[in-house]
């Protein structure tokens, strides 16, 4: 997957704001991309930012990985997934980052006793 980095620095930004520090579930420490979607929760709030340019595999981007990508130079990021699905790799020209990734079906929840769960979506 390719990503200009000024569209996903600015969605992170918005984003990370609702990535708890020490989450209930361990997935909730990252954002994960879907089908275009990105998605942070900390289970009272959740957002999303659509992002067109966006494409490719489901993961979830750890927190760890936020300043790095806010620190990138300017261009293409390209995101890749391990085969075993284990690690997130990041590139962009000459800088190569390996980040422990976590399984993206984890990072659903349950939430019996809230009947209008609030979600933000931007585009």
């Amino acid at each position: 997957m390719k990503v200009f980095k000024h569209e996903l620095a600015g969605a992170i930004k918005s984003l990370k704001a609702v990535v708890p520090k020490n989450p209930v579930l361990p997935s909730l420490k990252g954002i994960l991309f879907n089908n275009g979607t990105l998605t942070a929760s900390n289970t009272e709030i959740t957002m999303q930012i659509s992002l067109d340019s966006i494409e490719g595999e489901k993961f979830i981007l750890p927190e760890s990985s936020f300043t790095l990508i806010e620190n990138l130079p300017e261009g293409e990021i390209e995101f890749a997934i391990s085969e075993n699905g284990t690690y997130v790799d990041i590139a962009t020209g000459k800088i190569r980052n390996r980040f422990q990734a976590m399984d993206p079906d984890t990072f659903g929840f349950d939430m019996p006793d809230v009947q209008d769960a609030k979600v933000c979506q931007f585009s």
